[in-house]
């Protein structure tokens, strides 16, 4: 189960932490120099959601559907990791603090 991902764009690295199968925390790191994304193009080779031709494009600044490009196309293995449904071993902490209004 992905938890989080980000890219930074300096290092041209992507960063995705996920669940392991024992409950635990995990990050994968991928260099990524540019994103694969779509546009669309009445001669594009491709058909999208919508029914409308499109065409592959690349890009430095990645949106959701971008990343999930990403995923798709990483090795099954990899896949296997993120996209596997790993109950966490997370904790919640609640703590109560009384806060004086004059001191705002």
């Amino acid at each position: 189960m992905i938890l989080d991902y980000n890219y930074h764009k300096q290092k041209h690295q992507l960063s995705i932490s996920y669940v392991t199968e024992n409950g635990g925390k995990a990050i994968l790191k991928y260099p990524v120099g540019r994103f694969k994304s779509y546009v669309e193009d009445p001669n594009g080779p491709f058909a999208n959601w919508n029914g409308k031709r499109c065409t592959p494009r690349y890009t430095d600044r990645p949106g959701w559907t971008e990343f999930k490009t990403f995923i798709e196309e990483l090795s099954d293995t990899d896949k296997k990791l993120l996209l596997g449904k790993h109950n966490p071993r997370l904790y919640t902490f609640d703590i109560e603090v009384e806060v004086d209004p004059k001191e705002f």
